[in-house]
């Protein structure tokens, strides 16, 4: 397949993670269940490669291979359809791109991309493009292939929620123990799921009231390699209300990988 050429763009992320009251020096825990949550925070963020390093990210680009699973007559199996998809985030300059193909018929392929200046969609088939109203409008619409596994986002999102972190009796899921911290969200309850031995994270659940009643989101992590000196989840499944929703499958990741302004560029020009 020739439609992610490799060389258009790069990888990376900018993190700035140096919130005032969560790090190293976190006040003796105790039976305080912030200061408890806060320790088990600062170990996921040491185990996926430490504060330093964090903060020197980027850029991130990630090819990967998007599975989404359509219900259909009881008993029968999901309907699948998948995309590849070439994602790039430049986190020093606010923008992203991200490129999908679908080979089946009709044949879909896009380049969208999100910058401070504006958006836009480029049909890679027939070369036409839309601009968008606004950037926000462009993330609404494609948010299922944003980077929603992008395991440092979580760690972020916990972090500027530092003072509101909470720690949760221990449990186990698929009978393997885990630690649990959660904080609220906007609308939501944010949940996540440490492994106590390597520091990981495993899963995220978001739980929240709908216009038909309060559903759960669940994003498992799995299959963790070593990226750049971060640890990164290479396959991520995606659960609503238990039902398997879609699939990440990472086929290659490259933090910190310049960047081709051209991958950014609108087709003809201003």
């Amino acid at each position: 397949m020739t439609c992610f050429p490799r060389n258009s763009v790069a990888s990376g992320v900018f993190l700035l993670l140096a919130l005032a009251g969560c790090g190293s020096d976190s006040p003796a825990t105790g039976d305080d269940p912030n200061a408890r949550a806060r320790a088990v925070l600062d170990r996921v963020v040491d185990s996926t490669g430490g504060l330093d390093s964090l903060q020197a990210v980027g850029t991130l680009v990630a090819h990967y291979a998007f599975s989404q699973f359509f219900p259909t007559e009881p008993g029968a199996p999901d309907s699948v359809t998948v995309a590849e998809v070439l994602q790039a985030r430049d986190f020093v300059n606010g923008r992203s791109l991200y490129e999908f193909h679908i080979a089946a018929t009709p044949e879909t392929w896009e380049r969208v991309v999100m910058a401070p200046d504006g958006a836009f969609r480029v049909n890679l088939l027939t070369h036409a493009t839309q601009r968008f109203p606004t950037p926000a409008q462009a993330l609404a619409q494609y948010a299922d292939l944003q980077l929603r596994w992008y395991i440092h986002q979580a760690i972020l999102e916990a972090r500027l929620a530092a003072t509101l972190l909470r720690r949760l009796p221990d449990t186990t899921m698929d009978g393997v123990p885990r630690q649990v911290i959660t904080w609220p969200g906007s609308d939501s309850e944010i949940l996540l799921y440490v492994d106590p031995v390597t520091g990981r994270i495993t899963d995220r659940i978001w739980r929240f009231d709908a216009p038909t009643g309060a559903r759960q989101i669940h994003m498992r992590f799995g299959d963790y390699e070593r990226v750049g000196g971060y640890w990164m989840p290479m396959v991520i499944t995606l659960l609503d209300d238990g039902r398997v929703a879609a699939r990440y499958d990472i086929r290659d990741l490259r933090i910190n990988a310049p960047l081709n302004p051209s991958a950014f560029a609108l087709p003809g020009g201003p």
